[in-house]
């Protein structure tokens, strides 16, 4: 069965992105409106790796340019009461906002009460909570006081997917980045290797 699948695998791999850039039908509007129900799965994984290197560059240069509106808004804007500076840009109002805290970070706090000779107690209160061991749980399991499996159910399950794309589909997302407009990573941001 296994090697079915393989040979299977080997048989569609870099078919749907592929053949989908060579005959130029491949564009964002396909990607975003296609129903999933009409895409083959090799359609679907190309769909993936192409939005999740969009993903990946856009949420660079959204830092970047993230950084840029809010070094401009310090220089430019104007104070509110806060401590906030405003500025308009081209109808859009754009706010850096000042964002304070409730409770001090505790390790400054420490140094300020031992600068001042303020004991621990007269601001921190002290908590007793339970921390689960796991040597003493696995000698629980290993004495026969607790069911290895019943544990093991209580254990959280989550999946993680990972999406290769082979030096074929590499080259095709590279030349569908190029039809966008010649878009590149942001500088920091991983590219396709």
């Amino acid at each position: 069965m296994a090697a079915t699948k393989k040979a299977d695998l080997a048989k569609t791999s870099g078919t749907g992105l592929a053949s989908l850039v060579r005959d130029g039908n491949w564009d964002f509007p396909t990607i975003f409106n296609m129903p999933l129900a009409k895409m083959t799965r090799e359609q679907v994984a190309g769909a993936w790796l192409l939005v999740d290197l969009m993903e990946e560059i856009t949420k660079d240069r959204k830092g970047e340019l993230r950084e840029a509106l809010l070094e401009e808004c310090a220089k430019r804007g104007i104070t509110d009461e806060k401590g906030s500076f405003l500025m308009e840009v081209q109808g859009a109002k754009i706010k850096r906002e000042k964002r304070q805290g409730k409770l001090p970070e505790e390790e400054g706090l420490k140094a300020l009460l031992e600068k001042y000779r303020v004991d621990l107690d007269d601001c921190f209160d002290k908590v007793e909570y339970r921390v689960l061991n796991a040597s003493k749980l696995e000698s629980l399991i290993d004495t026969g006081k607790l069911p290895a499996s019943e544990v093991d159910a209580l254990k959280k399950i989550t999946w993680a997917l990972k999406v290769d794309p082979t030096d074929e589909v590499k080259k095709d997302l590279d030349t569908i980045m190029s039809r966008m407009g010649k878009l590149k990573p942001a500088k920091g941001t991983k590219a396709l290797k």
